[in-house]
């Protein structure tokens, strides 16, 4: 209707209520008069006169003549308060999706990231999700309901492999860090008892070693477990007693000992409470109450710094690498170096493992009460990571088949 002469429309109508917006972009007289609504009402009363102009393609009613109609504002403000509280609670939960990207069953779907972030394989994990939930009931120790008990799980094994910050945790499982701290000291405790305490009391028998020998053992057929001492750094304790306690001549540093076993099959069996760090190999076994599970005829396979044959129970006997006392080994010394050589490596490898949980790196002062659980924790784990020995590797997949 561009370029055209204003138009007037004048309309005249008993009593009606009118639906009709005060100006139609582009619209034709023609066009808005079927949108006008008139309901008759029961009074003979005239309808207010409606002049509508043409104005550049528009058509513009005049609003004095319009018919007001009457609005509730308040029960518009409630609405509107209310759409805005579930819009805030729909962008909450947006963000909390947008967080959540780290969780159990995003981990568990690659079995590279899964060892990556526990150093165990994604079956492992899984099992022991299953383990927890029939065994132990999530409210039985903490009453942390934002986190599944799988999360836990998973956030408990993340700390003990990588040790992230609580803060770094907090923010990558949508959490408060006084949330990551319970879930991870109760977990703990959980894995502990179930793991350690449960598989761990006792040190296999004589007959169970031998239902598997590998060929690394084969010259010590009444085997009973290898030995080996690790140490851990720590903090200086605040007590100039304690201090010197913990200070290693070794490692020139304060750290806490402990004594660990392994059987021929390259599992950790047996680990230790913690001792101070200035406490000698002899006496971390001494008083460990290892020696009182040995049997008589058993072969203890260790290293050179235990000098523990005087105080081994009758029938027992300890086989260590020669000592050189002399310009040159023997060949009878020399062989019987390598064949204890190639029985003992093995607890060395468990010791490179159990390093490689880096919350056992550097012992706190905030982590001293829990040390001895955390070790003993992490020395389970190891036996539920690949064999040590390539030779198990083989023998179990056989017996899958």
């Amino acid at each position: 209707m561009a370029g055209q002469n204003k138009e007037s429309f004048t309309m005249e109508s008993p009593d009606a209520h009118i639906n009709i917006p005060t100006r139609v972009p582009g619209a034709s007289a023609e066009d808005v008069l079927p949108i006008l609504h008139f309901e008759e009402a029961n009074t003979t009363s005239e309808m207010p006169i409606m002049n509508m102009q043409v104005e550049d393609d528009d058509i513009v009613i005049n609003s004095a003549d319009t018919p007001r109609v009457d609005v509730d504002i308040g029960k518009l403000l409630e609405e509107i308060n209310v759409l805005k509280v579930e819009n805030e609670k729909l962008r909450k939960v947006n963000t909390d999706l947008k967080k959540s990207n780290f969780d159990i069953e995003t981990i568990l779907q690659s079995d590279e990231l899964c060892r990556h972030y526990t150093g165990l394989s994604s079956k492992v994990v899984q099992l022991l999700c299953e383990l927890r939930g029939k065994i132990w009931d999530c409210n039985k120790f903490n009453s942390v309901k934002i986190l599944s008990g799988n999360n836990q799980i998973l956030l408990t094994l993340i700390k003990l492999r990588r040790n992230l910050s609580y803060q770094d945790l907090a923010f990558r499982f949508g959490v408060s860090i006084s949330t990551v701290q319970t879930v991870f000291t109760t977990n703990t405790k959980i894995l502990h008892e179930l793991l350690f305490v449960n598989f761990m009391k006792e040190i296999p028998s004589r007959e169970k070693n031998q239902m598997f020998i590998p060929k690394c053992f084969e010259p010590y057929r009444n085997f009973g477990i290898v030995l080996d001492c690790t140490e851990i750094y720590s903090d200086a304790p605040g007590n100039m007693e304690k201090q010197r306690a913990t200070f290693s001549q070794y490692y020139a540093s304060n750290t806490v000992k402990f004594a660990i076993g392994c059987a021929n099959n390259g599992s950790v069996t047996w680990c230790s409470s913690a001792y101070p760090g200035s406490t000698s190999d002899r006496g971390t076994i001494q008083e460990s109450g290892i020696l009182s599970e040995l049997q008589p005829g058993d072969i203890v396979l260790a290293n050179k710094g235990f000098l523990i044959a005087d105080i081994l129970p009758p029938g027992v006997s300890v086989n260590l690498p020669p000592f050189h006392n002399m310009p040159q080994f023997t060949d009878s010394q020399i062989s019987q170096g390598r064949k204890t050589a190639r029985g003992r490596i093995h607890i060395e490898r468990i010791n490179v493992r159990l390093k490689r949980f880096l919350i056992l790196k550097h012992v706190s002062q905030k982590l001293f009460s829990s040390i001895e659980l955390l070790v003993q924790l992490c020395c389970a784990l190891i036996n539920l990571q690949n064999p040590i020995l390539a030779e198990c590797n083989d023998f179990f997949s056989n017996l899958k088949r």
